[in-house]
Order: C-alpha cells, then sequence, then structure tokens
C-alpha cells in the first residue's frame, strides 16, 4: 500500500511524497500496526515595499522600518509555543537606491492569514517620518503556494523651512511697512538622489513687509546635508529710507525628523533720510522799500528780521530722532533763530524725513 497526500489545512503545503507500507501477517492473536512519519512544509509570506517622497515621487533611499506582528501566528514551535505573538518584531529593513525594501520568511497562522506592520524608525535628511503605522496581511492561497506576497507604497513628506524677517528704524525701533525684498538661494538645494531644486541665486521668493514690520517667505527647500541657506535682499526700502542691499543671510537647519516645517527668523533695520529746512525772515513792509528811499527820502532798511525764533513740531504719528532725543507727534523737536541775514535753518541734516510744522 502506500499513503497519498490530498489535502492540507492552511498554512500547510501538501507533500509530494508518496509513503509506501507493507502489511504482513503474523499471528491470528497480534493486531497489525504500521507507522510512517509524515512532515508537511509551511507556506510563508514575502512583504515588499516601496518608499518615496510625496512632493517628487522620487525614491528615498535609507528609510529604515521594524517589521511587527499585528496578531499571534499560532504555528507551534518545537517547544509547543506560538512561532510568533502580538508585537513581536519580527525583523529590520533598509530601502535601498529605488526606495525598495523587503522581508521573508514570515509566518502564516492557521486562519490563513498573518498580520503584519511597518512601522517607520527613521528617515534620512530632509524627510520627515511618517508616524502612520503601514498593515498589511499575507494571505494563504493554497496548498500547492509556497510564498504569498505583499506590496505597500509609503509616502514622505519634505521637511522644507520658512523665514520670517522683521524690519525697523534703526534710530527709534519703530516698524516699518512697505520694504520689500527678494529672496535668494545661496547655494544650491540638492536632494539625496542628487536632484537640485534650486540653484545658487535663484530668486525663489519676493516678500513685502505688513503693518507690523513683518514678512514670511513661502515653504523653502531644505538639501540632503540638512541646511538650506537664502538671503533677503532689499529691493525696495519703505518710504522715507535710505536703501540697503546688502545680504540678510539666514539658515533653515533640518531639525528632528518629525519636524515638517522648521522655521528662523532674522531682523533688518534702515537709516531715514534724513535732511534740513531753511527759513527766510523779512519786514513784509520794509521789504517793498529794500534799497530804495520813501517818498519823504527817508531809507527804509534791508526788510530782514534777525533774532527771530521758531520752533519745529512733529507732525508724524511714529517717533523721530532730533538732536539724540527720541520724539512723539506734537513735541518740539528744535528751536531754530533768524540769524543776520534773517535767515533760521537747521544744519547737519538734523531732521528725518516726516512732517513738521514751524511755529513763530
Amino acid at each position: 500500500y502506500k499513503f497519498v497526500e490530498v489535502s492540507v489545512p492552511a498554512p500547510y503545503l501538501l507533500n509530494q511524497t508518496e509513503w509506501n507500507f507493507d502489511i504482513e501477517f503474523k499471528d491470528v492473536q497480534e493486531p497489525i500496526k504500521v507507522y510512517v512519519d509524515a512532515n508537511d512544509g509551511i507556506a510563508t509570506g514575502e512583504a515588499s515595499l516601496t518608499k518615496t517622497d510625496d512632493e517628487f515621487n522620487e525614491p528615498i533611499e535609507g528609510a529604515v522600518f521594524d517589521v511587527i506582528a499585528c496578531e499571534d501566528i499560532d504555528i507551534l514551535d518545537e517547544d509547543g509555543n506560538y512561532v510568533l505573538n502580538e508585537g513581536d518584531k519580527v525583523g529590520t529593513i533598509t530601502t535601498d537606491e529605488s526606495g525598495e525594501a523587503s522581508i521573508d520568511g514570515l509566518y502564516i497562522g492557521k486562519d490563513g492569514d498573518g498580520q503584519y506592520k511597518f512601522v517607520e524608525v527613521s528617515v534620512p535628511e530632509p524627510y520627515v517620518i511618517s508616524n502612520k503605522e503601514t498593515p498589511f496581511t499575507l494571505t494563504y492561497k493554497d496548498m500547492n503556494t509556497e510564498v504569498v506576497y505583499s506590496d505597500s507604497d509609503i509616502k514622505n513628506d519634505v521637511a522644507k523651512g520658512q523665514a520670517e524677517l522683521t524690519k525697523t528704524d534703526v534710530e527709534t525701533g519703530r516698524v516699518l511697512e512697505g520694504a520689500e525684498f527678494d529672496v535668494i538661494a545661496r547655494e544650491d538645494i540638492e536632494y539625496p538622489n542628487g536632484t537640485i531644486k534650486v540653484h545658487n541665486g535663484d530668486v525663489v521668493d519676493h516678500i513685502v513687509t505688513d503693518a507690523e514690520g513683518k514678512a514670511t517667505t513661502k515653504e523653502l527647500y531644505i538639501g540632503s546635508d540638512g541646511d538650506g541657506k537664502y538671503a533677503f535682499v532689499e529691493t525696495k526700502p519703505p518710504v522715507g529710507y535710505n536703501p540697503d542691499a546688502s545680504d540678510v543671510p539666514f539658515t533653515l537647519t533640518y531639525d528632528q525628523p518629525d519636524v515638517a516645517l522648521v522655521k528662523t527668523s532674522v531682523s533688518k533695520t534702515n537709516k531715514p533720510i534724513r535732511g534740513d529746512v531753511e527759513m527766510p525772515k523779512i519786514d513784509t513792509e520794509l521789504s517793498q522799500f529794500n534799497g530804495q528811499e520813501d517818498k519823504t527820502g527817508n531809507p527804509q532798511g534791508d526788510g530782514v528780521v534777525s533774532g527771530t525764533v521758531f520752533e519745529i513740531v512733529t507732525n508724524n504719528d511714529y517717533p523721530v530722532l532730533v538732536g539724540g532725543t527720541i520724539h512723539n507727534r506734537g513735541d518740539v523737536v528744535i528751536e531754530i533763530t533768524t540769524d543776520d541775514n534773517g535767515i533760521a535753518k537747521t544744519t547737519g541734516k538734523a531732521l528725518p524725513y516726516g512732517s513738521y510744522t514751524l511755529r513763530e
């Protein structure tokens, strides 16, 4: 005779071996017994994943995943214990240059399934680690299929950065609205696959300061070295201020793999345009006869008035620095006196750009 296996339960594999045996008569008192050892293989699973970035769909090399059992796998080992318990780590895999990684030899339970999950434990710069676990199931197909497969696609966000600029008056600290800046890359921003996303010198954004003197860039790229170097360059100063096209550099630095948006802040000051005022003081009557004689023949003088004092009052809704003192709207910022030529004036660019009133 022979035993021929015709079916097996999950997750076992049909053994094609035929087990021959003979039955031989011994005597009428003793029953005939024949013992045959027949072993079946176990179907296993192979799980693979492909890792790409969410923005450009490019493969990510160097992402590391733990593979965790999500249930008890009720196949018994030689000691009579389950081969896997829920929560057991069965392996660690790392993606290659194609963004792919796989693990084989995963057990399937007697119910025909093996429940597992990928858990991301690290990613290369400048990617953001995913806190989302990726479950997968290996399902027994039939008693003739030795390996079943599972494929997963996993995306990662790219970490980016933002920079905030604050613009102020160098003399008073007043915040300045309306300053315009280009945001310029100061290095090539390269991704791990060698792709250059931003070239050195590229204008990547343009910003204008608001009523609080602040402006924020859009989200900017960070390179595979963990940094993104940029600069603010002023293209238009606020009204009443001198231009300053010098770089305001800043660096966006990859911080932690779970931080999707890194931020930095810088400040920039401007010097106000300054000027002077001149005020002639004349006698409106005498000046009509300047250099002439009146009808009586008496000289009337030259019409200039010396020794007149004027106050200069600020009409500005913001503070101004005059004579080393900060003044607010309505303050007398300086006094001037007419000289022997009847002229009163400030000197040395005493007044910052703005609106003032001369008051005798």
